[in-house]
């Protein structure tokens, strides 16, 4: 299984059936970056720094085009998390029968803002 380290988290799945690559939304398969924590932990920048570190591997050594993250309108802390991820908001969707913003960021976008810091 993957391990990811950063400077305070090392990321890993809990089992091998925790891995879910694919997304289908509306018909596209996407590569998902999702991310749950404990109340305890919130407002750290934990979810922050762990999904920085999973689109930074998604990008530098998978070489994937694009990720994205599916989060309900209302998961304002999630929102957040995506938007300090680089993501901004491509469509409003239901997905899995829940009402669901797709967030996305492409290797491309992710490289040119690397450029322009």
């Amino acid at each position: 299984m993957p391990v990811l380290e950063t400077p305070c988290l090392i990321l890993c799945p809990f089992r091998e059936e925790d891995i879910d690559l694919l997304a289908e939304v509306d018909g596209t398969e996407e590569i998902e970056i999702g991310y749950r924590l404990d109340p305890d932990y919130w407002s750290r920048g934990l979810a922050t720094e762990g999904a920085q570190a999973v689109r930074d591997h998604a990008f530098r050594d998978l070489k994937l085009p694009r990720v994205i993250s599916l989060i309900h309108p209302d998961n304002l802390r999630s929102r957040r998390v995506a938007e300090k991820n680089g993501m901004k908001i491509e469509k409003k969707t239901v997905f899995r029968g829940f009402p669901t913003l797709v967030f996305a960021i492409s290797r491309k976008q992710r490289l040119a803002e690397d450029g322009a810091g």
